[in-house]
């Protein structure tokens, strides 16, 4: 069973649209096995020569063999797509979100109103829990914020205004974010400039900020000359701060998301509100961290709970959950569209030389020899598969645009993979047929010209 903690349940519900999009794939599927007991039932039309061209073939045979080109055509159409979001997922899956520390324990909780009403009760209750934390042997580096990177939660933005900088074109916003103590540390936020946030900048020093690199590089700055300088760090532009150190970037709204510029402001100094994410770093497993929590918890406020308990590599895991469900499912699709389109070709080669079993004897009557049987019935098995492949590689580019604006960010498997997946398809299609063309080669031509076609 899933435990919430990890992976949110809500995470792998189906939007209305992938909903729509299974069942039109299922509607598929069941036409094209629809059509799988028509090539076992037609069994006495004419004979037709092996080289006959589409305008003289059967309409039921220009059906069953449409019916196997779109097969195939579905076959790589859905493959690459497979293949774009498997890319996509590992590139997502590599992508640095500018935080180091992936076994990081995080919960999250929020203070009643009835109880902690006020910034400073809040303020008041998360140093209370930096101090239990930080009493645990298991435990190196504690930190609290009101926003965790990598989800995809909307954080406030302020204008960029630093004193005496003047940044070019339109006006650039930054994410306003508080943090304590410890937090940069236990992230595995790296400090490129200055320093970190210290327990020394309360209320009653002077203020000051942490701001990333995106920050500083906005205002043509370099980390080294923008430390001393003042920076509005206000919603109403009248608050100011000095810069005392730069950090790295951080994505905080996932890993598709761009890097942001963002201001830390320390808990000390800003009015905070009662949600914040803990943040744990330590020696100790998961499971003693995750105790180490709940029973500093415990201590402060029995009543209190924390929810969303997950180290902090699980982000990335929640933030995919969706595209790695949808991966599976047109993997699976893929597999199953792609079995189909060789049984469906076995089938139209069975089928063409049961009606052909007269003209093969002839054939090998007069000189013919099994091999050159053989390579007719494989022929135009690739003829049918070159067919589909075709059709899909005319499909496949507004496939792929409807598919990037349903999946933002994905990104496109490229000409190599697109010709391997063709090649592959080509060459286990064709000899999907090989079972229809030896039983061709076999055939005794005294029983075939005996015949009743």
């Amino acid at each position: 069973m899933l435990d919430p903690a990890v992976v949110p349940l809500t995470a792998l519900t189906p939007t209305a649209r992938s909903l729509w999009i299974l069942l039109l794939l299922s509607g598929i599927s069941l036409s094209v096995l629809g059509f799988v007991p028509v090539l076992a039932a037609v069994s006495h039309a004419r004979t037709v020569s092996l080289h006959a061209t589409s305008t003289s073939a059967p309409p039921k045979r220009r059906v069953t063999a449409a019916v196997v080109i779109a097969q195939v055509a579905s076959a790589v159409i859905v493959l690459a797509c497979a293949a774009t979001i498997v890319g996509t997922l590992q590139r997502l899956q590599s992508v640095d979100l500018g935080a180091r520390h992936d076994r990081a324990v995080i919960a999250e909780f929020t203070l009643p109103a009835a109880a902690y009403g006020g910034s400073a009760r809040h303020r008041l209750f998360f140093d209370r829990l930096r101090d239990e934390l930080q009493a645990n042997p298991g435990v190196s580096d504690v930190g609290l914020t009101n926003y965790l990177p990598g989800t995809d939660v909307v954080t406030p933005s302020i204008p960029l205004r630093l004193d005496g900088v003047v940044p070019a074109g339109d006006t650039i916003n930054v994410l306003r974010l508080a943090a304590s103590p410890g937090y940069f540390s236990a992230l595995g936020i790296d400090i490129v400039a200055g320093r970190s946030i210290l327990e020394a900048d309360d209320g009653s020093s002077t203020p000051v900020v942490v701001v990333s690199t995106a920050c500083v590089r906005a205002v043509g700055l370099s980390p080294e000359t923008a430390i001393g300088r003042r920076i509005n760090v206000g919603l109403d532009g009248t608050d100011w701060a000095t810069i005392v150190g730069v950090v790295r970037d951080v994505r905080m709204r996932g890993p598709e998301s761009e890097t942001t510029a963002a201001l830390y402001v320390p808990f000390g100094q800003i009015s905070v509100g009662p949600t914040a994410f803990v943040v744990v770093q330590g020696t100790a497993t998961r499971g003693m961290l995750v105790d180490e929590i709940r029973a500093a918890m415990s201590r402060l406020d029995r009543s209190l709970p924390i929810y969303n308990v997950r180290e902090f590599g699980d982000i990335r895991a929640e933030y995919l959950a969706t595209r790695r469900f949808v991966m599976t499912m047109v993997s699976i699709f893929g597999v199953i569209v792609f079995a189909l389109a060789c049984f469906g070709l076995n089938a139209i080669m069975a089928y063409m030389v049961r009606r052909r079993t007269r003209e093969i004897g002839v054939r090998l009557a007069i000189g013919a020899s099994p091999f050159v049987v053989r390579y007719t019935v494989l022929r135009a098995a690739a003829g049918y598969a070159a067919s589909g492949i075709a059709v899909a590689l005319i499909a496949l580019p507004l496939v792929e645009n409807a598919l990037a604006a349903t999946v933002p960010g994905i990104v496109p498997p490229g000409s190599v993979k697109v010709a391997c997946i063709a090649a592959v398809v080509l060459m286990v299609g064709t000899f999907s047929a090989w079972l229809p063309a030896t039983r061709a080669a076999r055939i005794d031509p005294m029983v075939a010209l005996r015949a009743d076609m």
